[in-house]
């Protein structure tokens, strides 16, 4: 049985729910007895509950991470699968007749040659859910981070890597496997067709898996540094460079084979992981902007005597529904006398600055010794201080 059929039902159908669900399936067993020994002809018995988490269609905020995604490539990537994990499409060029395949194997993104020239096709990877035509930029603002883990074929002698921007115009940093070696090259500002080689060629095991991670900072509005780039766990920057803008936002990665001698069923390249995210401080999307006492809806610009609403500016960019407590306390001469709290319970939209009011007043008597201090929590039970947004 299922602790939650609506998102995982016992014939194995999936619902994706927003957000990471836990589901508890129990097996049950049934054993037929003489029909005098049970009413029912058999007894139950249960097994030990499994665990299993359902991932949500939304991104998730992991560790100060903004991410848009990580796959490994577990399972093979279906359009059916839009509306939560990227769709990685094949897209010909050059010759429309050239043609190749996407399996699952051993825990990887495989790409096989089924006929015409391998250099006429490529692999197109969006970084976040949809397909190409769906897909949605990461936006620009901030540093983005890409790392993903790629091989080519046996007989593939040639691949190239790109990194792009919001359209082809725009696209920053290509990575050129050939033979045994690896040439990396970046998008040049001056147009958006040159490129620029960044350094010599790096020997690699033309066998064994690549891993590449790069971190692209768009902050300055027309702008597009390339603040670092890791081959194999080593660093290949020795300061940040100028490239070419990224535009709107990031697109996908693009992998081409350039040349090699496949036939038919022969691997042309391998993906084993792809994961994009922003780097981001939780209070940079959850957190409080401002908070005043109001008199008659308008905020009290200079403490004074009388009953007052406490009223809190919260920000809420996280994706998600949010929990947040909130309270305002009165003191004179440095000694609480007066408090009001309220709660919100899963509730706090993000749709970007909310303005709430706390469900009781405060009184004033003597602003002349009297101060107010204002406290926002993440829940009452953990009261863990949401920071105060200046940004």
């Amino acid at each position: 049985e299922s602790s939650n059929p609506e998102i995982l039902s016992v014939d194995g159908t999936v619902q994706r729910p927003e957000t990471d669900t836990t589901v508890i399936l129990t097996p049950i067993v049934k054993f037929a007895v003489p029909a005098e020994a049970a009413a029912e002809g058999y007894i139950t018995g249960k097994g030990y509950g499994m665990e299993l988490v359902i991932k949500g269609t939304k991104f998730s905020l992991e560790d100060g991470q903004q991410v848009y995604m990580q796959d490994a490539y577990d399972t093979l990537p279906a359009e059916s699968e839009a509306s939560w994990r990227s769709i990685p499409t094949i897209a010909a060029w050059g010759n429309p007749k050239a043609e190749a395949e996407l399996t699952n194997e051993d825990g990887a993104l495989v790409m096989r040659h089924k006929s015409g020239g391998v250099n006429q096709y490529e692999l197109h990877m969006p970084f976040t859910a949809g397909t190409e035509e769906t897909a949605q930029l990461i936006p620009r603002g901030g540093k983005t981070n890409v790392e993903f883990r790629i091989m080519r074929g046996e007989k593939a002698t040639g691949m190239w890597a790109y990194i792009r921007g919001m359209d082809g115009d725009h696209d920053m940093l290509r990575l050129k496997f050939e033979n045994s070696a690896l040439g990396i090259q970046y998008g040049g500002t001056d147009s958006a067709t040159s490129w620029k080689d960044l350094g010599s060629t790096i020997s690699l095991n033309a066998s064994a898996y690549c891993d590449v991670k790069a971190v692209f900072d768009s902050s300055t509005e027309g702008e597009t540094w390339l603040e670092q780039l890791y081959i194999n766990n080593t660093p290949v920057l020795d300061e940040k460079l100028r490239i070419r803008d990224m535009g709107d936002g990031m697109k996908m990665i693009i992998l081409a084979s350039k040349n090699g001698s496949q036939g038919a069923g022969d691997v042309t390249l391998k993906v084993d992981s792809v994961k994009a995210w922003t780097d981001v401080k939780v209070s940079q999307l959850l957190g409080w902007k401002d908070a005043y006492l109001t008199e008659n809806g308008e905020k009290v610009e200079q403490l004074k005597a009388g009953t007052f609403t406490p009223e809190f500016v919260l920000q809420n960019y996280t994706g998600d529904l949010q929990s947040v407590f909130l309270a305002a306390a009165v003191y004179t001469d440095g000694v609480m006398d007066d408090v009001v709290a309220t709660t919100v319970n899963g509730t706090l939209p993000s749709d970007g600055l909310r303005k709430l009011q706390a469900e009781d007043t405060l009184t004033i008597t003597d602003p002349a010794k009297q101060t107010v201090k204002y406290f926002v929590w993440d829940s009452a039970g953990r009261m863990a201080p949401l920071e105060k947004v200046t940004q």
